[in-house]
């Protein structure tokens, strides 16, 4: 469906893409009562949604707390605010899972470069240090990463094998994905520390 308004979908769900959503596309512009444009085309944003998408439904449980539940497994997590920003601390906050993300978004990427390659980096570990910083708003500052390769794993790689995990490591898509005022850094440690 397509609405001069900018919004897609049915009268009960309805997506919005503006200026800042969307940097090239090639639909129809309109503007709003606020009188940002917004520019898009209908099917650039199903194409989207039939290649790439993964719904997450997301409940509120109050006292800061949420629920995610995966849509393709059921799988489900919760989620708590940290204890200096009002919660209990008694699950990983959103930036816990963004972190959680990045950490196990560097060593999936590592291992489908390995697999595709004969190579075994089982039983790698990361180690994810999130500092967050309140200026200019309260947000993840830096993200310190260490990739440990286990020593028997670690003495079967060469040179070029380690260069290539790396670079497969640090473009992974989380990686990617990161506000470029979030600084982080990757270290890797072949064998144990």
């Amino acid at each position: 469906m397509h609405d001069p308004r900018g919004n897609v979908g049915s009268d009960k769900t309805r997506t919005r893409r503006t200026d800042s959503d969307v940097s090239q596309v090639n639909g129809e512009d309109s503007q709003n009562s606020e009188g940002s444009v917004a520019r898009w085309h209908a099917t650039d944003v199903w194409r989207e949604r039939d290649l790439l998408s993964v719904e997450i439904d997301i409940a509120y449980a109050g006292k800061l707390q949420c629920r995610a539940v995966h849509g393709p497994s059921g799988h489900e997590i919760r989620t708590d605010a940290p204890v200096d920003n009002g919660g209990t601390g008694a699950e990983f906050s959103p930036t816990d899972l963004l972190s959680t993300a990045l950490g196990t978004c560097i060593v999936t990427i590592m291992g489908l470069y390995a697999e595709r390659h004969g190579l075994d980096i089982t039983g790698t570990r990361v180690h994810v240090e999130k500092l967050m910083t309140a200026k200019p708003v309260r947000r993840i500052g830096r993200l310190r990463v260490v990739v440990t390769i286990p020593p028997e794993k670690a003495a079967a790689l060469d040179e070029a094998d380690r260069d290539k995990l790396e670079r497969a490591a640090t473009h992974c898509p989380v990686h990617a994905s990161l506000h470029p005022d979030v600084t982080c850094d990757v270290r890797f440690q072949y064998g144990e520390p």
